[in-house]
């Protein structure tokens, strides 16, 4: 009895086991499944998508892009306008739909089916900071801006150069890039004095403490502001970066789509000055909400409009996240801008099954689009794109254009009304008040422009007859308020080309010419047969002497500049992209035609002539060094043609300093000890009594030449005083103890120190 009881127990026992081990089984099959489900979802969610699945993805991101609620009262007049020329006319682009289309079809038909690109599920790894709230100010939309648009945009023509190479020739591009920092020459008006330190004030080693009041009120009007961002393409070759398209990012509650559709209208800009001139105010609500709604629209597209124009770039846009606006101007009409409306809407219109034309209506393909159309122009330099800023017609915000006259939609539209009660125009926002401009709309009985006398602009130029100053100029705006503009160009309007044909053999092919060259220009002694250019100097062709002495050589390059300012004259590097345009001056490079001579110059605005003096009685100081351990200094010119020399951004160049080409950075040489030649070069400098005053990285050149570093701008240097008896005889008695307290000195008993901007070389 016993022992069937105990073989019972151990059956049970046994069959317990059993079911544990199949319920453990039975668990890991579950596991397994499980993890191999993970394991397959995981997969498809890294998978690398089509074109179509990324369009339509980047869409699904948009729809996620939240906009906060805020009070219609609490939008200020942030947009800075005033001064700046806007358009007459604001007119639908009709012809983009088709031409986006065709383009559409070209991108969608190279990448095809092809995985290339990032998983469907990208908008899981947008950071919480773009996508974990909603929207305020635009620092939220141009954060959104950056990951949800620019980088897929930069991201599908990457993929198009890899799937289709030959449409980089086709299209004029080798890549392409969204730029957030624009580096151009700082633009000033020509009676502009430079608020910082002052060349006198320098020598004597004082800063200036505070501006006059001149300079103070001029700043407050000539203030510029710069786009948001700029698109450069890359073209094909070894080319520089060539600019395409400016834009500009919006708080999103101020340009919501449904008010942008109200205020895109024909009249739109009229409108909006001739209220703003008014002494009416609206007492309706609902009027006075559109009026604002107006107002944000009409400053945001000027704003945009006035970038091109000083840019020289036909295409633009505007962006708020929900709302996209591309722009346009035509070169033969350049008062009427054009624009095409883009909204998360336009998906949703077409048929959901049809979903190949769905993609093709969301922003990041239009702006695929935009991009390929804009890669086909040119930004006009030279003397076109001074025929653009200066454009006929084109009257400043908010002079009223003399049309506004004849319009009576304002009137027919207006609610109810009451007169103000003083001088101010309300802001409809309820940000603020703005100031009434009562200006005429008409030209009376002569031909002349609106703009207040003494008012400054700060795109125009103010200045004495005297030629180093720059003469004035007139807007050139009178009589031709009522008359279409000229063509810019002979190219076809909707292109956007029209490069300057006093440009078009601007460009110096030739290498610059060595420091032993130019050094013996100066000094009158032989050529240097390691010149590149030797031949074209050897006049007569067995000379061994230059046959120019170094004024005949300034006083050639004047005549030739005074000639065609912008023949054999080019700016190296227009955007400041490769780091050739500091506080005061961009970088040029010059030939000296027959002759050969190629430098560089140091050019600058009127409003820093006595700065470029300064540094040139510097130069002249360190005589000995020049061709050594700084550039050759050859003299300065000033620019003979009263418009100066127009850079992007609208800087007017007027003073030139000639120079020898030094080289790069020379954080970019491979040099061995580049600290040692740094002290090396920034000592001699110190030696003759010169604090450089500006020794950073930048301002240090690798010269392979003469292999070692070579200093330049020396704007901002000062002399040092000579030293006393005894400082003499202390630095010539060698004293160990002060070596020691000083860490070494000069030869005037004074420590020099490398800046620590610098030391990070080592």
């Amino acid at each position: 009895m016993i022992e069937q009881l105990q073989r019972a127990l151990e059956e049970a026992e046994r069959k317990i086991q059993e079911a544990d081990r199949k319920t453990q089984e039975a668990n890991r099959k579950t596991q397994d499944a499980e993890r191999e489900k993970q394991e397959l979802e995981d997969r498809l969610e890294q998978q690398k998508t089509t074109f179509d699945e990324y369009l339509a993805d980047s869409h699904s991101v948009l729809d996620n892009f939240e906009i906060a609620k805020i009070d219609p009262s609490s939008i200020g007049r942030s947009t800075k306008v005033d001064n700046r020329r806007y358009p007459v006319s604001l007119r639908e682009w009709t012809e983009f739909p088709e031409l986006h289309e065709g383009y559409f079809v070209i991108i969608q038909r190279a990448l095809g089916h092809s995985r290339l690109f990032p998983t469907s599920g990208f908008n899981h790894f947008i950071p919480d900071a773009v996508l974990g709230h909603p929207a305020v100010v635009e620092d939220d939309v141009k954060r959104f801006e950056n990951v949800a648009v620019e980088r897929p945009i930069e991201r599908i023509f990457e993929a198009l150069l890899i799937a289709e190479p030959r449409y980089g020739d086709k299209f004029g591009f080798s890549g392409m890039r969204f730029h957030h920092r624009e580096r151009s020459l700082r633009l000033l008006d020509n009676g502009e004095t430079d608020a910082t330190q002052e060349p006198d004030e320098a020598m004597r080693g004082r800063s200036q403490s505070r501006p006059s009041k001149r300079v103070a009120s001029e700043s407050q009007v000539d203030t510029p502001t710069y786009p948001d961002g700029l698109c450069f393409r890359k073209p094909p070759g070894d080319a520089a970066d060539t600019l395409a398209f400016v834009f500009d990012y919006k708080a999103a509650h101020k340009l919501m789509v449904e008010d942008v559709r109200m205020a895109l209208r024909e009249d739109l800009f009229m409108e909006v000055v001739q209220r703003i001139n008014s002494n009416k105010i609206t007492t309706d609500d609902t009027h006075k909400q559109q009026e604002a709604a107006d107002l944000q629209a009409a400053m945001a597209l000027t704003q945009v409009f006035s970038y091109m124009l000083l840019r020289g770039v036909t295409y633009g846009y505007v962006t708020a996240g929900k709302t996209l606006i591309l722009l346009h101007i035509k070169l033969d009409d350049v008062r009427t801008l054009y624009y095409h409306l883009s909204t998360p809407d336009d998906c949703t219109k077409l048929p959901c099954q049809d979903q190949g034309i769905a993609v093709s209506q969301t922003g990041v393909a239009k702006l695929a689009s935009f991009c390929l159309l804009s890669f086909q122009s040119k930004p006009l330099q030279g003397v076109e794109l001074l025929r653009l800023k200066d454009t006929p017609g084109l009257r400043r915000w908010p002079y009223p254009y003399d049309e506004a006259e004849n319009t009576d939609s304002t009137q027919k539209s207006s609610p109810p009304s009451q007169e103000s009660d003083g001088s101010l125009y309300e802001d409809t926002s309820g940000g603020g008040v703005l100031e009434t401009r009562k200006y005429p709309t008409r030209s009376r009985g002569r031909c002349r422009d609106t703009t207040p006398q003494g008012q400054r602009t700060d795109d125009e130029d103010d200045g004495s007859n005297d030629r180093f100053h720059g003469p004035a100029r007139a807007e050139g705006t009178a009589g031709s308020n009522k008359r279409k503009a000229a063509p810019l160009s002979s190219s076809p309007a909707d292109s956007g080309r029209g490069q300057s044909s006093d440009n078009s053999d601007g460009q110096s092919i030739r290498q610059y010419c060595t420091q032993a060259c130019l050094l013996g220009l100066k000094r009158g002694s032989h050529l240097d047969d390691n010149c590149p250019n030797v031949s074209s100097h050897r006049i007569p062709e067995d000379a061994t002497h230059h046959s120019l002495t170094a004024d005949q050589f300034i006083s050639q390059l004047d005549k030739q500049l005074g000639r065609n300012v912008y023949h054999k004259c080019i700016a190296v590097d227009p955007y400041g992209l490769g780091g050739k345009i500091g506080a005061i001056g961009a970088l040029f490079k010059l030939e000296l035609e027959p002759y050969g001579y190629t430098i560089v110059a140091k050019g600058a605005q009127a409003a820093h002539r006595r700065r470029l003096q300064h540094e040139s009685f510097v130069y002249s100081k360190l005589e000995t060094l020049q061709g050594e351990f700084i550039p050759v200094h050859l003299g300065l010119i000033s620019v003979a043609d009263p418009r100066g020399y127009i850079l992007p951004g609208g800087a007017l160049v007027f003073h030139m300093m000639i120079m020898s080409w030094c080289g790069e950075r020379a954080t970019e040489a491979v040099v061995p000890d580049l600290a040692s030649q740094v002290r090396l070069a920034t000592s001699a400098v110190w030696r003759e009594g010169v604090d450089q005053g500006d020794d950073h990285s930048l301002n240090m050149l690798w010269s392979n030449e003469r292999q070692r570093v070579m200093v330049i701008d020396f704007d901002l240097a000062t002399l040092r005083p000579p030293p006393k008896p005894k400082q003499v005889l202390e630095v010539s008695s060698g004293s160990k103890r002060k070596r020691h307290r000083d860490g070494g000195t000069g030869t005037h008993g004074q420590k020099r120190k490398t800046s620590s901007k610098f030391r990070g070389a080592d």
